[in-house]
């Protein structure tokens, strides 16, 4: 579990007084995958403009839990609600699910963004490492321009892989041709993610 102090401090390179701010985007993978398509290159992204940096990321699997999906603690150069807006832009360009949200430890102020709709595909965890990476493959190529692959967990007796997109249908039913053609997609289903 990720611990860290509640009141704002000073950046070291800057001087300025930081601001702590928390990030949930509803998205259920696992923690590598979390700091590979969120927190590594949002920290880039702040860096490069100067407004703050990210100090850690973590990610919360609970099967039908609403809150499940990953958690990013932000240091921030300003208390401004502006400032969040930037950063929910910044997240909406790496693909944040709709649903996401970005609030200051100490004022409260929040702001909802994402426009991405998430869903995830649910395959029997026993199938094996190579043959989930071919129904990987598959879903990728199905889903070309409809939906962008985010990572994957291993939750319970299931292999789960995640997907966002600006349509859920058109995700859908591009899975669910993959899931009628491949036999490793037996007993497999689609959802909307968390």
């Amino acid at each position: 579990m990720l611990i860290r102090a509640l009141t704002a401090k000073k950046s070291h390179a800057t001087g300025k007084r930081l601001h702590m701010a928390d990030g949930f985007l509803p998205l259920c993978i696992s923690q590598a995958d979390a700091q590979d398509a969120f927190a590594k290159p949002l920290e880039r992204q702040l860096a490069a403009l100067g407004i703050g940096h990210v100090n850690g990321c973590g990610t919360r699997h609970m099967p039908g839990d609403p809150g499940a999906g990953i958690d990013l603690f932000l240091a921030l150069v300003s208390p401004h609600p502006r400032i969040l807006r930037t950063v929910g832009g910044l997240l909406e360009e790496l693909d944040a699910p709709s649903g996401s949200v970005l609030q200051f430890a100490d004022s409260g102020a929040s702001h909802s963004f994402g426009r991405a709709e998430p869903l995830a595909l649910y395959l029997d965890r026993g199938l094996g490492k190579q043959r989930r990476l071919d129904v990987l493959e598959a879903c990728v190529d199905a889903m070309a321009g409809v939906g962008q692959y985010h990572g994957s967990a291993l939750i319970g007796s299931q292999a789960v892989l995640y997907f966002t997109g600006d349509n859920y249908n058109e995700m859908m039913n591009a899975l669910r041709f993959v899931m009628s053609q491949d036999p490793n997609c037996e007993g497999a289903y689609v959802r909307r993610s968390a």
